[in-house]
């Protein structure tokens, strides 16, 4: 990624309040439910942030999984109230790359000073039909390193586990993730370029409708940074990698290679396409300090549970047409671009790096 590994912290957190709105405002866009969103210090990372989501899925799934997929009438989803605050700056999600197998723990980070008192997750029981296509996801945050756990209710012996450790260098690092030989030598490793040009798999959509974004393109006027044209990653400065280690397990007869593969290039174009939207959205979100997107992402929040809401027919009387957008607030309006987004000298040399 053409940045910093701090910006990259403060981009992913914009970047998955963002297309989480625009998923959950399109009339079959996928729901995202938050259950549980905590602060917690984990014995194998240190402090940071447990959350649990359900992502629901349906036109995600090809038809031959739909088709299979069980009714279930219950789901545990919050009902109406603020979304539990947590301390500025700890992701609600990670995201993912690179394949592998069982591997150990991730080592601990840095550890932060002593969070205020715990604040309670907020759930209550709605009873209603809906489809199995649903993904869980329980994730631990201590940024740069996050692991996430990802389960199908539909398929109770399939789970996937995703390892994510960030780092300033261009993807170089042949073990970053530590793993033992015998492992080693099972890992499939994968370069996602955000800038490629790649045919869409499966059903051929993008994250959501209207997604125009490419990073081939994009020049960053905040920054001076871009466009990303062919042999970037050897370039341009800042550079930072996402090293992501994906563990899947399907043990179900006559479906596993099946699955498994629908579920490798579902990954495959979630890191591309979340990490390129990332990069063409630096001039929405750069110059955001870690309490401004902090505030963004609990707005994002309370908004999509009311969408959720109204989408199901337990709030009456509001569409979501009519919804106010929301937009993030820049406590810094200097780095915000208060000057006019006019990039600096060492930025534009690092354009001309870029090729751009």
């Amino acid at each position: 990624m053409p940045l910093t590994v701090e910006e990259y912290r403060i981009g992913q957190l914009y970047m998955t309040a963002n297309t989480q709105m625009l998923e959950a405002m399109q009339e079959d866009g996928a729901g995202v439910d938050l259950v549980e969103n905590t602060t917690k210090v984990f014995d194998d990372m240190g402090q940071g942030i447990y959350a649990r989501k359900i992502f629901h899925i349906d036109r995600r799934f090809p038809p031959w999984l739909r088709a299979i997929a069980p009714k279930v009438t219950s789901r545990t989803r919050r009902a109406g109230k603020p979304t539990p605050a947590r301390p500025p700056g700890q992701g609600l999600a990670s995201m993912r790359c690179l394949k592998g197998a069982e591997l150990p723990s991730p080592k601990p980070c840095a550890q932060q000073s002593p969070p205020a008192a715990e604040t309670p997750p907020v759930r209550t029981h709605t009873p209603f039909v809906q489809s199995g296509c649903s993904l869980y996801e329980e994730s631990k945050n201590c940024f740069p390193v996050t692991s996430t756990y990802v389960t199908l209710p539909l398929f109770s012996k399939f789970s996937m586990r995703i390892d994510s450790v960030h780092y300033a260098d261009r993807g170089e690092q042949e073990n970053i993730h530590k793993l033992p030989p015998d492992v080693l030598k099972k890992r499939k490793v994968v370069f996602v370029d955000i800038a490629a040009q790649e045919e869409k798999k499966e059903d051929g959509k993008k994250m959501y409708e209207g997604d125009e974004t490419d990073a081939a393109k994009f020049f960053s006027k905040k920054t001076g940074r871009g466009p990303l044209l062919g042999g970037w990653q050897k370039r341009c400065k800042p550079v930072m990698c996402c090293y992501k280690l994906v563990t899947s397990e399907f043990d179900y007869w006559g479906l596993q290679h099946k699955v498994e593969e629908f579920m490798t290039n579902y990954e495959h174009g979630l890191f591309q396409n979340a990490n390129r939207q990332l990069w063409c959205w630096t001039d929405e979100w750069y110059g955001l300090t870690i309490q401004d997107v902090s505030d963004y992402e609990q707005e994002i929040a309370e908004r999509t549970n009311l969408i959720s809401q109204i989408k199901e027919g337990h709030v009456t009387g509001q569409r979501i047409k009519d919804l106010p957008p929301i937009k993030p607030k820049f406590s810094n309006a200097k780095k915000a671009g208060g000057d006019g987004g006019k990039p600096s000298e060492e930025a534009t040399s690092e354009a001309k790096d870029q090729g751009g």
